[in-house]
């Protein structure tokens, strides 16, 4: 017998390696504040997370699953599903590697867990 619990452990632990926190400094007052949780999206370093405001003027962040930073820049905002994407910077003969998290492609039925 399976258990919605261990299944949403196992999800989990699947994407783990995928997941993000993203980081905003403020270059004229070098304050360095949270902006977000993401999951990684793309081999190609897009990841995605939940809207929040955007300052052109500030530096983003993202901290992987291992520990390594890579700067990141907006690249869209959809205002009808509250996502933003954005797309990793990389430095020349970077050794970073991106993990996109695996999400289901399957249509959901009313009842269904959905983790998010």
């Amino acid at each position: 017998m399976v258990k919605e619990g261990d299944q949403v452990v196992e999800s989990i632990n699947k994407n783990v390696k995928s997941i993000i926190r993203i980081k905003e400094r403020n270059p004229f007052t070098d304050e360095t504040s949270f902006y977000g949780m993401g999951i990684v999206i793309s081999k190609e370093g897009l990841m995605a997370t939940d809207r929040k405001t955007v300052l052109l003027t500030n530096i983003y962040t993202a901290i992987l699953s291992d520990g390594s930073a890579v700067t990141v820049v907006p690249q869209a905002i959809d205002k009808q599903t509250n996502f933003i994407l954005f797309k990793a910077v990389m430095p020349d003969k970077s050794s970073i590697v991106f993990t996109p998290a695996s999400l289901a492609d399957s249509d959901l039925k009313l009842g269904q867990t959905v983790i998010s």
